[in-house]
C-alpha cells in the first residue's frame, strides 16, 4: 500500500470514499435497522494530566486470532498536526505519548491489514483496544473478486464510516492504486435473498478531515445487486460492505455470506 508520512491531514480518511458518490441503483439512506451491539474499542479515562504527560495504551489483536506485534500505532493532534508513533510489542501491546492538543486521533496500520482509526480522543490517560482485519483488495483498474463476509466482523476503527461498522458487520475493501479511471463503477452481488448486504462509502475527504463527531457513511442497499460510483480522491480510497440482515434480523457470529465484488472504469 501507498504510504505518506503519516498526519492526520492524510490520514483522517483512509477511505477517502467521499461524498462523490453518485447511486446507480440502490438507496441512499440511513439506516433504520436495530442492530447487534459490537465488538467497539474498549476505552477507559483516567485523570486528566498535563498536556503532552498524558498516556494511551491497549491491546491489538487480529480477527479470529492473536495479539499482533509490530503493528503501528500513530497519535496525532486531531484533525491536523505532526504527532508520534509506535508499535506493538510481542503480546501486541503498545504504549504512547499523547500530543499537546484538545483532540487527539488514532491510525493503526501495518501491511496485510485494514487500515483502523479513532478520531476526537480527549487528551488524558486512557486505555483504547483494537481488533484489526485482514485486507481485501479490488481492482481499481477493472475486474470481479469473490469474497465471504461473516456475522462478527465488527470493525472498532471505523470512524471513518461514521460508525456504521461498529453495530453492523463489515468487511473494508481497499482499492489497489492502479487507477486507470478517475471513476469506477462497483457492482456488489449475493445469491441469498433472505440475506441483505449493503455499501457504504464515508463522506470524509484526505484533505478534510470529517466534522466531529465523523457522519455516518452513504449506504447503498437493498437488493442482491448493488451499484455505486465512487470518484477517487485520495491514497487511500476504500469503502465497506456491511452484512446487514440475514433471515429475519441482525446477522449472527455463525451466520457468513459468499459475495462477488466488480469494479468498472467509467471511461
Amino acid at each position: 500500500m501507498k504510504r505518506r508520512q503519516l498526519r492526520l491531514l492524510v490520514i483522517t480518511v483512509i477511505a477517502g470514499l467521499n461524498g462523490m458518490v453518485e447511486g446507480c441503483g440502490g438507496a441512499n439512506s440511513v439506516s433504520t435497522i436495530p442492530m447487534t451491539p459490537s465488538a467497539s474499542p474498549t476505552t477507559s479515562t483516567g485523570p486528566t494530566t498535563p498536556a503532552g504527560n498524558y498516556t494511551i495504551a491497549g491491546v491489538i489483536t487480529a480477527y479470529g486470532g492473536a495479539p499482533v506485534s509490530g503493528m503501528n500505532v500513530g497519535a496525532y493532534p486531531y484533525p491536523y498536526g505532526e504527532g508520534a508513533v509506535t508499535q506493538t510489542d510481542s503480546d501486541g501491546r503498545y504504549a504512547i505519548i499523547g500530543p499537546g492538543a484538545q483532540k487527539v486521533g488514532l491510525q493503526i496500520w501495518s501491511r496485510g491489514y485494514a487500515t483502523a482509526f479513532k478520531y476526537d480522543l480527549g487528551p488524558h490517560d486512557q486505555t483504547v483496544n483494537f481488533v484489526v482485519h485482514p485486507t481485501f483488495w479490488a481492482p481499481a483498474a477493472g475486474g470481479t473478486v469473490a469474497g465471504t463476509i461473516s456475522g462478527d466482523e465488527f470493525i472498532a476503527g471505523d470512524d471513518d464510516f461514521g460508525g456504521r461498522c461498529t453495530g453492523t458487520p463489515c468487511k473494508i475493501v481497499n482499492f489497489d492504486y492502479a487507477y486507470a479511471s478517475p471513476k469506477v463503477d462497483v457492482r456488489l452481488r449475493w445469491s441469498d435473498a433472505t440475506r441483505q448486504l449493503a455499501l457504504y462509502f464515508a463522506r470524509g475527504d484526505v484533505y478534510f478531515p470529517p466534522a466531529s463527531p465523523p457522519p455516518p457513511a452513504d449506504r447503498y442497499c437493498c437488493s442482491s445487486e448493488l451499484v455505486a460510483r465512487y470518484t477517487f480522491n485520495a491514497d487511500f480510497d476504500r469503502f465497506a460492505i456491511g452484512f446487514e440482515r440475514a433471515g429475519g434480523g441482525p446477522p449472527g457470529p455463525a451466520d457468513a455470506q459468499p459475495f462477488e465484488l466488480t469494479v468498472q472504469p467509467v471511461r
